[in-house]
């Protein structure tokens, strides 16, 4: 299984559609914000990293975020939204690919984005502790123009009081450094199977580069789906729409 992560605002949405065009298993239920330009996350995949944040790992007491708790990988929690039953973070994270819920028709899921995981490294170790199938296509851009491309869009935090809490749409500077290292800490001692780009960067390289990257890092042939990677790349790529500071 393929997972795109990164701090956001750094291509990974575009990478996600990139797959998608390719032929690659994304899943169906995939949302997307038309104001920010950006989504193709899976909705049980980014639950499962939201769920592992909020309910267990960090907890917030009197508006203090404490970060003490641990993933119960095993412990069966009733979902309420798209599993319906009784149901244990290994086994969703197990079902992604395959074996989803029958009547949701996800397909084959082969990628997700992800960015999620870099919250905090309990998250990337649970995930890698059931899947060790896992390789990662990490997207990555300076922190302070991440912060400074979510502040171009008008945007602090998406949606409102409405939406699921979410505390890191308010990072500062220092907890996107914080987060990233402890999170590329937790990659390399587990030495999980990783490509490391930067934002805006590889938007400018020739894709044939970024194709053989892949493959190198990661073993991935990205044409296995009989599609051709420059051809796709060249297609979705707006170099009008890319982000410098």
């Amino acid at each position: 299984m393929i997972m795109i992560t990164g701090l956001g605002r750094c291509g990974t949405s575009f990478f996600a559609q990139l797959f998608k065009n390719l032929g690659w298993g994304v899943g169906y239920t995939l949302n997307f914000h038309d104001e920010l330009k950006a989504g193709m996350e899976l909705i049980p995949a980014y639950h499962i990293s939201r769920d592992m944040f909020t309910d267990h790992i960090c907890k917030n007491v009197n508006g203090v975020e404490e970060y003490t708790g641990e993933v119960p990988l095993d412990k069966k929690i009733h979902d309420d939204g798209y599993w319906k039953c009784d149901i244990s973070f290994r086994e969703k994270i197990n079902r992604l690919d395959f074996d989803t819920p029958p009547e949701r028709n996800e397909g084959h899921v082969e990628v997700i984005k992800d960015p999620r995981i870099t919250w905090n490294p309990k998250i990337i170790r649970a995930w890698w502790e059931v899947r060790k199938d896992l390789k990662l296509i990490i997207l990555h851009r300076k922190p302070e123009d991440v912060i400074k491309s979510r502040e171009a869009i008008g945007i602090k935090e998406y949606g409102g009081p409405q939406h699921f809490w979410d505390p890191k749409r308010r990072k500062v500077l220092r907890e996107f450094k914080e987060d990233f290292s402890d999170f590329m800490t937790e990659v390399l001692h587990w030495e999980i199977p990783y490509t490391l780009l930067f934002y805006p960067n590889f938007m400018y390289y020739e894709p044939s580069r970024i194709k053989d990257v892949i493959y190198r890092d990661l073993g991935v042939d990205v044409e296995s789906k009989g599609r051709v990677f420059e051809t796709v790349w060249n297609q979705l790529l707006d170099k009008d729409k890319i982000s410098v500071f």
